[in-house]
């Protein structure tokens, strides 16, 4: 994740050394406003990459388990990194293909990052195998999907005694009100 951050710093700093020294219609190219788009939008995706590595590798190190903070960076960096090349060869134009400028290589060698190190489907695959884990491991397999997450106050259903009278009632086995009186309160998290 880490290399395809600094892969991709690489190649927009070349991109914004050539659209300095281009010039087309009698100004450098830079001054025009897609290839401003361009390397702003490009710029934001490396700091986000850049932020989500360093959140990560600073949880590492207080011990924290990252196995899928750290899956998600490295699959938003690769990903990351393959778009900002894309946006280096716009950049760059028809010279962008010519093994002459450094943006034919950058884009070459941009896909070895998706690869190599665990393919971002093969990360994408464990960071949902983490995430249902967690959410099993929280007890929720048990609750229809409709009743999961919000009552109709957007208050989070998390107490054991609320599901279970839920389910009851959605299976049609009794009032889901008539454990706690005439009627349910679903209590937020931090009641």
């Amino acid at each position: 994740g880490s290399a395809a951050a600094g892969y991709a710093r690489r190649a927009l700093d070349s991109a914004l050394r050539y659209a300095n020294e281009r010039k087309a219609f009698g100004e450098p190219i830079a001054n025009f406003q897609l290839i401003q788009q361009m390397l702003a939008d490009s710029e934001i995706e490396i700091y986000a990459a850049e932020c989500m590595l360093d959140d990560a590798a600073t949880r590492a190190d207080a011990g924290e388990n990252v196995l899928r903070k750290a899956a998600a960076a490295k699959v938003f960096a690769t990903e990351m990194c393959g778009r900002v090349v894309d946006r280096v060869v716009q950049v760059y134009g028809g010279a962008g293909y010519l093994a002459e400028y450094e943006a034919e290589r950058f884009f070459r060698d941009a896909r070895v990052y998706r690869i190599y190190e665990g393919t971002t489907q093969i990360l994408q695959l464990q960071i949902a195998k983490h995430m249902l884990r967690e959410w099993a491991a929280q007890g929720w397999a048990d609750v229809p999907a409709a009743l999961r997450a919000f009552d109709h106050r957007g208050v989070l259903v998390r107490r054991l005694a609320h599901r279970r009278a839920l389910l009851r009632a959605v299976r049609g086995r009794g009032d889901p009100g008539r454990s706690q009186g005439r009627r349910a309160r679903l209590r937020p998290l931090h009641a």
